[in-house]
């Protein structure tokens, strides 16, 4: 609500209760007014701010608000500690969580400076787990503002899983098949009750950060509207000082109740144009449309020898992870304590499985199947004077789509499929659907049912063997989607299994049709892109650590996922474009902190079994 609608609201009150009422209620700012009465009645987390004055290259001035990773880590500690402890409340359980998710972790991250670096008082017992997400939003004037935000790797789901015994390694839906099973010594089938712990550990009902409110797991630091940062070095100025306390989070801690508390980052989360702009890269995604060019940033591919598109078992450029800095300037982000001196500063910048699938891959995926579809005579009207036109056989797979959504009670924000919708104006474009990921999620579901009517109706014999493909392609997304999102932070060896199964039949699936479409069908269709080439890596990162029989507990791709955090970044965004465009830095994260303080109360309510009244 406005202000200026509160300050109206306080006249008409006083006005009613006459001289009971107090003093005028006239003030000149409604803004500052507002804010000082939450502040005064506590309305909103009381998270100090800072700030710092900062000249851009047009010689203005500009004091730009923030608030330190420090201040908000001693405020959490002090008034909120189950946030950060994955929803639990007794200090020593909680204590005994973090030292479960670090004895986890060091298996799949041994360099770390946690494990490397000796320390006099820091352990895994009293250090949390934490990410650091960053990326842009529309702002005002179609420009665009920068949200930097971090959270705890443990969901505040945890403290419900132990509540009701919940534990996530008892798996049996994870359906293992014979070659994956042979190559990891794995079990055919699904797992029997024998084959799991009798004693969970606590990393068996760990969350990951996925669910509940964002207002509760993710804190945000700095809201950067584009004004502050187009004409100068503003953001890297921010992010260098927030780089800055997070080192101090981990080398020197906070004391709060007469415990020391550290802070240890398991890694960067966003997108890849996002990493491209924090981490100086120069080799990077936008690298693949040139000739023999590299174009990741974790390893060599691109050039020759080492094709981005291979996604086999054993690629060319797995031989070459890490082996070269992507970066010819330092960036600000290595000044994080993460690997020693002589490791690999790029580990940081963690794979988002929601930008490289729901709003990558899987576009690409789910409009050109549906154009290819339509190429080959599916969703033709066989009637005699029928239009078969493409755009009128995108509306006839809407009303199928459409249909498909009443039946199954789903719901989506997509109204039509138009030729502007999958970005294929043309016959020569490679189709992709501008859909967001839950709709795209949908359309994935929707093309198992698809594929599997269309293969009783063939228009062709030859039609027989693609549609196949495509049916258990969109197959292979759903069964990996439900077990990520079904399953808790770290996975069972056999759950590991089945999703380093699907994820590498989906990639060559997706490998075939691109062939299939070139060569035999002459269709525009199933574009390679950067992000079939970093969920190769997802792929192909879970089957080394799979190759380790002595690892229990492999991390989930969801612990770096950053699905909650884009709806932060919306949100926050939209919250900007209402507030004073001279304060937008402090007022939008003032509103904020006050829906914070609000969701926490619920929260609490929730966890103590009281009624929230």
């Amino acid at each position: 609500m406005p202000a200026s609608t509160l300050s109206s609201f306080g006249r008409v009150a006083k006005a009613d209760l006459g001289d009971f009422g107090g003093g005028s209620h006239h003030p000149k700012n409604a803004s500052r007014a507002a804010h000082s009465f939450v502040n005064k009645w506590g309305l909103a987390w009381k998270v100090p701010f800072s700030e710092f004055t900062y000249i851009d290259n047009n010689n203005q001035e500009h004091v730009i608000y923030y608030i330190s990773p420090i201040s908000f880590a001693k405020y959490l500690l002090e008034k909120g500690p189950e946030l950060l402890m994955g929803g639990i409340r007794k200090m020593e359980e909680g204590r005994n969580h973090l030292q479960s998710f670090w004895d986890s972790y060091s298996s799949f991250h041994p360099s770390h400076r946690l494990f490397t670096e000796p320390h006099p008082t820091r352990s895994s017992t009293n250090t949390f787990p934490i990410c650091f997400h960053g990326d842009e939003g529309r702002g005002k004037k179609k420009g665009n503002t920068v949200v930097l935000m971090f959270e705890s790797c443990l969901g505040v789901n945890t403290s419900d899983n132990i509540r009701k015994r919940y534990r996530y390694d008892l798996c049996s839906d994870c359906t293992l098949r014979g070659p994956t099973a042979k190559r990891f010594k794995g079990i055919v089938g699904t797992l029997d009750q024998p084959h799991f712990q009798q004693v969970a550990s606590p990393c068996a009902f760990q969350s990951h950060n996925t669910k509940e409110n964002f207002f509760l797991t993710k804190y945000v630091l700095s809201v950067l509207p584009h004004d502050l940062y187009k004409s100068g070095n503003a953001l890297e100025v921010v992010i260098d000082k927030i780089c800055c306390d997070f080192r101090e989070l981990f080398e020197n801690g906070v004391t709060v109740g007469g415990n020391l508390w550290y802070f240890g980052m398991t890694g960067l989360k966003g997108d890849l144009k996002w990493y491209e702009k924090v981490a100086n890269l120069e080799r990077c995604f936008n690298k693949q449309i040139g000739s023999g060019l590299q174009m990741c940033h974790e390893c060599e591919a691109g050039c020759e020898g080492t094709p981005f598109e291979d996604a086999s078992h054993f690629p060319a450029w797995g031989l070459t992870l890490f082996q070269s800095r992507p970066w010819s300037v330092t960036p600000s982000i290595v000044k994080i304590p993460f690997e020693a001196d002589d490791g690999c500063p790029e580990r940081v910048l963690r794979r988002d499985l929601f930008h490289n699938t729901k709003v990558g891959l899987l576009r690409n995926f789910v409009g050109s199947t549906v154009l290819f579809l339509i190429s080959l005579g599916y969703f033709h009207d066989r009637a005699p004077g029928s239009s078969n036109a493409r755009d009128v056989c995108l509306n006839r797979a809407y009303n199928h789509f459409f249909m498909y959504l009443k039946a199954t009670k789903s719901k989506a924000g997509l109204r039509s499929f138009t030729p502007v919708f999958f970005n294929a104006k043309k016959q020569t474009d490679y189709g992709w659907v501008n859909a967001k990921g839950s709709d795209v999620t949908l359309l994935v579901k929707w093309l198992v049912v698809v594929a599997g009517t269309f293969a009783y109706d063939l228009v062709q014999p030859e039609h027989a063997e693609i549609l196949k493909r495509i049916h258990k392609a969109a197959i292979c997304v759903r069964t990996w989607q439900r077990i990520l999102y079904g399953h808790g932070l770290w996975l069972h060896r056999h759950c590991a299994m089945v999703v380093y199964q699907e994820m590498h039949e989906f990639l060559q699936h997706y490998n075939a049709l691109a062939f299939a479409c070139m060569s035999q069908y002459h269709f525009t269709g199933y574009s390679m892109t950067s992000k079939f080439h970093m969920l190769a890596h997802t792929k192909h990162e879970i089957g080394l650590l799979l190759d380790q029989p002595h690892i229990k507990g492999i991390p989930s791709p969801l612990m770096f996922g950053a699905e909650m955090n884009e709806d932060v970044i919306g949100k926050l965004a939209r919250l900007s474009r209402k507030v004073d465009s001279r304060l937008a830095t402090k007022r939008t994260i003032q509103v904020y902190l006050c829906k914070c303080k609000v969701v926490h109360r619920r929260f609490l309510l929730k966890s103590s079994g009281r009624p929230n009244k």
